[in-house]
């Protein structure tokens, strides 16, 4: 019922990242991987994803803007449905496919802005600071709080 519905239990640490490792080896040592591309590929997702949780339509509009290949990309708020560790997967795998491009991301969490060069802040509409992290996660300043009270 687990694998075949999808149904984690909670309180194990990352079950859903080793089920898909799990899952991903009997299907390489079974020589699926392609049938089950084909077959996935297929399903009918229903009007403009109708049939797709917030979460997968948000990993496809990524994924979707991604196949463009662009030499800038802006991102807003668009991993906020998903839970932490698929939206760190999401943003290391995006930075990296974007390395030595432009990525402007709106985060929804402070300390989601560690893996980036330069840091606005904005509060009301206004840029209140910039910086990297290391100097705007120092209490006092604005981002020192956000990153507190997250």
């Amino acid at each position: 019922d687990n694998i075949l519905f999808g149904k984690l239990a909670y309180g194990q640490a990352q079950a859903q990242a080793r089920v898909g490792e799990v899952i991903g080896e009997v299907v390489d040592s079974l020589e699926l991987r392609r049938e089950v591309m084909r077959v996935g590929l297929g399903y009918e997702v229903g009007i403009a994803g109708g049939r797709l949780s917030f979460a997968q339509r948000q990993k496809l509009a990524i994924a979707s803007a991604l196949m463009k290949n662009p030499d800038v990309i802006i991102v807003n708020e668009a991993t906020a449905s998903l839970d932490t560790t698929a939206e760190a997967r999401v943003m290391e795998n995006l930075l990296r496919h974007m390395k030595g491009r432009g990525v402007i991301w709106v985060v929804n969490r402070a300390r989601l802005a560690r893996d980036f060069d330069n840091i606005f802040v904005m509060d009301g509409g206004k840029v209140v600071e910039t910086g990297i992290f290391a100097e705007l996660e120092k209490s006092g300043s604005v981002f020192g709080e956000l990153l507190q009270t997250q």
